[in-house]
């Protein structure tokens, strides 16, 4: 009650004016003390119900507020798992970069001739801007030597991508290859390319070298933006 009538001028003034009020109903000191008690009774009992007014209207505001909140941060999640985990006809997502780890997951990826050995391996993921025409692609790269002959492996190569609907690109029969190389690339759908280049001559391969004997191959998973 003492915070009250420091607070509220209201309240002070209507406070007085029964004070002085009850000081005239009543000379008897113990019955005005008991008619204040009374006063004090009603007075803190009014301030309760306000403060308590104000409580629930600062609840209900701040749980909407709250909600909103809540809300808005739910949509923001959904729209993120939805770019997330989206993915176009082709398996791969198509509202967001593809990353490497996307890549690594498809047969493609390990797409090698049986016998071979790994002798290197990178990986890159798509630039942020997959929409843009100069975006890099995401890649695997897989350098292998076999001791098999180089027509055995292109004929491999061709059956099996064949029959996981791949078709090989026309610049593959209009384009000269390096000198030292044999080159095919294979096209699936809008974006996605494998590439299998076979070293004829080591010397194609530039630095560094590498001491092993037998035919060395590169074959290269990528998906670009596509035409």
């Amino acid at each position: 009650m003492r915070e009250r009538l420091r607070t509220d001028p209201e309240a002070r003034r209507s406070f007085g004016e029964v004070k002085r009020r009850l000081a005239a109903e009543h000379t008897d000191p113990e019955r005005y003390g008991r008619a204040k008690s009374d006063l004090f009774g009603s007075f803190s009992d009014s301030g309760r119900t306000a403060v308590s007014g104000v409580s629930r209207r600062a609840l209900l505001v701040g749980g909407l507020v709250v909600g909103g909140i809540a809300a808005l941060a739910a949509a923001f999640a959904g729209v993120g798992y939805y770019t997330e985990t989206s993915r176009g006809p082709d398996g791969l997502p198509d509202h967001r970069a593809v990353r490497a780890s996307d890549l690594a997951l498809r047969p493609e990826a390990t797409l090698f001739y049986p016998g071979s050995a790994v002798l290197a391996r990178a990986t890159s993921d798509q630039s942020s801007d997959p929409a843009n025409p100069i975006s890099n692609p995401a890649e695997v790269d897989s350098l292998l030597v076999t001791p098999a002959a180089p027509e055995t492996i292109s004929a491999w190569y061709a059956q099996r991508l064949a029959a996981s609907g791949w078709r090989l690109s026309p610049s593959s029969l209009t384009t000269e290859p390096p000198a030292g190389e044999l080159d095919s690339e294979w096209r699936r759908g809008r974006r996605e390319y494998f590439d299998l280049r076979l070293y004829i001559d080591r010397a194609a391969l530039g630095s560094p070298g590498y001491a092993v004997q037998g035919l060395i191959f590169r074959v290269v998973y990528l998906v670009g933006r596509g035409p």
